[in-house]
């Protein structure tokens, strides 16, 4: 069974596994070496490993920026995804006001393509910006 990185941690006191119980995108988020095995769906035009990375805690906020009631779809599929992880994350209209999360941008001036997002994990958490409602709905998917 698939389990928040931070639950696993505190049930077993060792690291998940990447051969069984880890998810591509979570080792990603734990060990950058593990990229170069990456599977990526859609496949990315360009993918920059930066080597920092966000612990996803059991519980967290799923942030809704720009145009909120269009993202909400694809927030709920996150907030779904998580839940099969045993992790109970909320989704949130308000500022994060510096706290941690996943965001999710609609509207961005940057993204030229209505389909385009661009997805980044830092330490703040992981930020899918997109253009358009398509753009977000593929960044959800590849995260």
């Amino acid at each position: 069974m698939l389990q928040c990185w931070d639950r696993h941690l505190e049930s077993t006191q060792e690291p998940v596994p990447t051969s069984r119980a880890c998810p591509p995108w979570l080792c990603l988020l734990k060990s950058p070496a593990v990229s170069q095995d990456l599977i990526l769906l859609p496949l990315p035009r360009k993918f920059k490993k930066s080597g920092a990375g966000f612990r996803l805690p059991p519980k967290g906020e799923i942030y809704l920026q720009g145009g909120a009631p269009k993202g909400l779809f694809s927030a709920g599929r996150i907030q779904e995804a998580l839940r099969h992880l045993h992790c109970d994350w909320t989704l949130s209209a308000a500022d994060p006001e510096g706290r941690p999360g996943i965001f999710l941008v609609l509207g961005s001036l940057k993204i030229k393509n209505e389909e385009g997002y661009e997805l980044e994990i830092s330490r703040q958490g992981v930020k899918i910006e997109a253009k358009a409602r398509r753009g977000l709905l593929h960044g959800v998917s590849t995260f």
